[in-house]
């Protein structure tokens, strides 16, 4: 009991995915924990979790390798805008202007790698190394309930990480 006791408590929201639908994620962080002990000895936890918000999460990724151009077509169907994680991997040199419709990708090394969060709209290296400076700021947005052209040009490895707000 003290083993489960001591996992359940962390300091972040954590995922969880129910066997009824795997595709589905949930995420709570555990708000009152208690032990209640049986008069035979043992015992169970009463727990409470808080979510994180009103929505479960429906993830997808995309992973393409882009030479010259190329279009990659993704349906959000949440009912909100959705502003996804992109990694991106240069397989040009410093040199290569990557693109992902009006976002350009520029100055990063052969097998670079930077993760851009369209939501926060921080640009970095899987390290933490700000990368703000190799892009121009046009940001990546998906509209809710239908289905989104992305324009690729380039010579990159890219990996589009959606966890898509919906209701269940």
């Amino acid at each position: 009991m003290n083993e489960i006791y001591e996992w359940l408590i962390t300091d972040n929201f954590a995922p969880f995915i129910s066997d009824d639908d795997r595709e589905i994620t949930y995420y709570f962080k555990v708000v009152k924990l208690s032990k209640v002990l049986t008069f035979d000895g043992k015992g169970y936890l009463r727990v409470t979790f808080k979510p994180y918000s009103k929505y479960c999460y429906r993830r997808k990724e995309y992973i393409l390798n882009v030479e010259g151009s190329s279009e990659l077509e993704v349906y959000n169907d949440s009912k909100l805008i959705y502003k996804p994680i992109i990694k991106i991997t240069n397989l040009g040199d410093r040199s290569t202007i990557n693109k992902i419709n009006d976002m350009e990708i520029v100055g990063l090394q052969n097998g670079e790698t930077i993760i851009i969060d369209n939501l926060t709209m921080l640009i970095q290296t899987n390290e933490g190394v700000n990368k703000f400076s190799c892009c121009n700021a046009k940001w990546i947005h998906l509209l809710p309930r239908e289905y989104n052209t992305l324009t690729l040009e380039g010579n990159f490895e890219l990996n589009l990480i959606c966890e898509f707000p919906v209701f269940y």
